[in-house]
């Protein structure tokens, strides 16, 4: 019986596609990405005209001054808030009214250079906040100190001995509240003294 059996060949199990770990992909076909010719865009700023309220020439915006009669001044350029309100002046008819009263309002507009604002962030990052906050603190703390110190020393007690009492409070972090030091400073006294 022995002699009967064959040799068996080695089963070489082929592994499918599903068999495999999920990210495998199942096709196996390389694609290739073709891209267009690069395309380069030409961007042709168009200056814009306007009109002088006084002569009534048309001129670009390089060559106008522009009066704002509500923010009482004039501006270089038409940007920025209240832009409906500007009323464009050419160059030369602004020089003549220069001195003199505002042509549409009888101010005195054309004499204020109104300067383009930059507003600060709305918010500081948090270290610029606790230095900040930490700068205020040793401001009042050092205020505090002083105004508790000439009225101890206008009360009778030595500079040096008004220190001390101090700076013993200030060691037990008191909040920065002047009616809460001299509370406790009179209660120091009080306990030394009976």
């Amino acid at each position: 019986m022995a002699a009967n059996k064959q040799a068996s060949q080695k089963k070489t199990r082929k592994r499918s596609r599903t068999n495999g770990p999920k990210y495998m992909s199942i096709l196996e076909e390389d694609f290739v990405l073709q891209f267009g010719p690069k395309k380069s865009q030409v961007i042709i700023l168009k200056q814009s005209n306007s009109s002088c309220v006084i002569c009534y020439e048309n001129n670009q915006h390089d060559n106008m001054k522009f009066i704002n009669c509500k923010m009482r001044g004039y501006k270089q350029h038409d940007q920025g808030r209240m832009r409906s309100v500007n009323k464009a002046v050419c160059k030369n008819c602004f020089q003549r009214i220069k001195k003199e009263p505002c042509p549409m309002c009888r101010g005195q507009c054309c004499k204020k250079y109104l300067k383009s604002r930059r507003y600060p962030k709305k918010k500081q990052c948090f270290a610029e906040r606790m230095f900040h906050k930490a700068r205020l603190r040793k401001r009042r703390e050092k205020k505090i100190k002083k105004t508790i110190l000439m009225d101890l020393v206008g009360i009778g007690f030595k500079q040096r001995m008004a220190r001390d009492l101090i700076s013993h409070c200030a060691s037990e972090g008191i909040k920065l509240q002047l009616h809460l030091w001299r509370r406790r400073i009179d209660n120091i006294i009080y306990n030394q003294m009976y």
